[in-house]
């Protein structure tokens, strides 16, 4: 049995701005959050694990605002599943459990199933098909708005054209599910691209990426009040050149 323990400490701070000349506080969005992480493995076959992972959490608030109420927050997750590392076709760590997350003042506590998931299949030496999910509670920064619920899927296909050319298919959903207002949004997206390795040390990608925005019910983000806000598409077409020490694809 293996024990691996963690810590990760964030820190947001935020300058006060204006709206079309109007002052706008931003400072009472401060604030440290804190994560503790146990993961316990227990190997019940060459490269097979049973995980368990505990993660406790906590959000404080640094700066006080006169009128703005600073949503500190404690919460935990618990998850339990398995890991599989071998070398062959598959490769994968799934886990799935609860979270729980309590909030200071008058803001409802949030309880929500919770999951993350890494799979990877290798149907030939040259393709490589990665699925990845995710469903956490997350911190929104706001006064108006506590934790939401947030639901990632992606599903991502490389294929080694040639040894120095790499192209790359994705599909992906996002989803927020905000608690104060029963706001949702949820982006959807895909895209394609290609990587050039022109030699050891350039190397030429060109992408396309599609996005798009759906939202319903009402948000708030600082001072702005949308209603149904957040309906849209995007188009993004990007040519980049990057140099450094590159390897071959394969």
């Amino acid at each position: 049995m293996i024990i691996e323990p963690a810590l990760e400490l964030i820190t947001y701070n935020f300058s006060n701005t204006s709206e079309q000349g109007v002052p706008v506080i931003e400072q009472q969005r401060n604030r440290n959050q804190f994560q503790e992480q146990v993961t316990v493995r227990y190997e019940v076959r060459p490269q097979t694990s049973l995980v368990s992972v505990i993660r406790p959490t906590q959000v404080q608030y640094t700066t006080a605002v006169d009128g703005a109420r600073n949503p500190n927050a404690t919460g935990i997750s618990v998850l339990g599943g398995l890991d599989y590392i071998g070398e062959g076709l598959w490769r994968y760590r799934a886990l799935v459990g609860y979270e729980t997350r309590s909030f200071a003042n008058t803001y409802k506590s949030r309880s929500a199933p919770v999951a993350e998931a890494d799979i990877t299949w290798n149907p030939t030496e040259l393709t490589t098909v990665t699925g990845l999910l995710s469903r956490t509670i997350e911190d929104t920064g706001s006064e108006d708005e506590t934790g939401y619920t947030y639901t990632v899927a992606r599903l991502s296909v490389d294929h080694e054209y040639r040894r120095n050319i790499l192209v790359r298919f994705y599909v992906g959903l996002q989803n927020a599910d905000y608690q104060q207002s029963n706001h949702t949004q949820t982006l959807y997206q895909a895209g394609v691209s290609t990587s050039w390795l022109l030699n050891r040390y350039a190397r030429l990608t060109a992408s396309y990426d599609f996005l798009n925005s759906a939202s319903t019910g009402l948000s708030s983000t600082g001072s702005t009040t949308l209603t149904n806000g957040g309906n849209y598409n995007r188009n993004l077409y990007l040519l980049r050149i990057e140099f450094g020490r590159f390897e071959p694809f394969n």
